[in-house]
């Protein structure tokens, strides 16, 4: 049994099982305005788009490409599209309601630190039903930094007012378990099937959610 008061979990391919409407829209990006598929970008960019805030990831694109095409412009129209799905469409992952209705009950602390927008992170947890077992809400959008650095955790963490050895981050990427793993709090690896790395996510992780388990199984190791 792990000791737990407080938990930071990750969004999309965390507690949603909506990494795919990214990898889909990135990919709608790249062939429509870049002319480029996710094979012409550097294993770093591939994997840096999996943390980035979309306001941040797009600008980096036009970078990488060395494109004239405003960015705001292919925000404003990719934008409701994204809405669209988060407030109708998304769905939770395995047990995640399990879960969190287990942590709940035993007066966990619970926030979502999300590289996704808030009006994106709102619509979903809204269209869930899981915004009650939640005190806060942190966006990369709303501290201006990706989970490159650590400023998302240790922003929730102060909120929390938690034990940095009993608050867990839950993640599926690898960029953010790096990140996840230098704050000095225990970390729940989740594997998503458009994450890439996952020997590198599961040696970083306290507890490895493996393929094909549910969220409820990690029920045990907080009980």
């Amino acid at each position: 049994m792990n000791k737990i008061t407080g938990a930071i979990f990750d969004l999309d391919g965390t507690l949603t099982d909506s990494m795919s409407v990214w990898t889909g829209c990135y990919a709608m990006v790249l062939k429509r305005y870049f002319k480029a598929t996710y094979e012409d970008l550097s294993r770093e960019m591939a994997q840096a788009l999996d943390t980035a805030p979309i306001t941040i990831g797009i600008p980096m694109l036009c970078r990488y490409f060395r494109s004239s095409i405003s960015a705001e412009k292919i925000l404003k129209e990719i934008d409701e599209y994204l809405y669209h799905f988060y407030f109708y469409e998304v769905c939770l992952k395995d047990g995640v309601r399990e879960l969190l209705e287990h942590l709940y009950s035993k007066e966990v602390k619970m926030c979502v630190a999300s590289a996704s927008s808030p009006r994106f992170v709102q619509a979903a947890i809204k269209h869930c039903k899981i915004d009650p077992y939640f005190t806060k809400v942190f966006t990369c959008d709303e501290i201006g930094k990706s989970k490159e650095t650590p400023d998302i955790y240790e922003l929730a963490i102060s909120q929390l007012n938690t034990s940095r050895k009993e608050t867990w981050i839950f993640e599926d990427a690898v960029i953010a378990m790096r990140t996840a793993a230098q704050t000095g709090m225990p970390t729940v690896g989740i594997y998503d099937r458009e994450q890439r790395e996952q020997d590198e996510i599961r040696s970083l992780s306290t507890i490895y959610l493996a393929k094909g388990e549910s969220h409820a199984t990690l029920i045990p190791y907080f009980d």
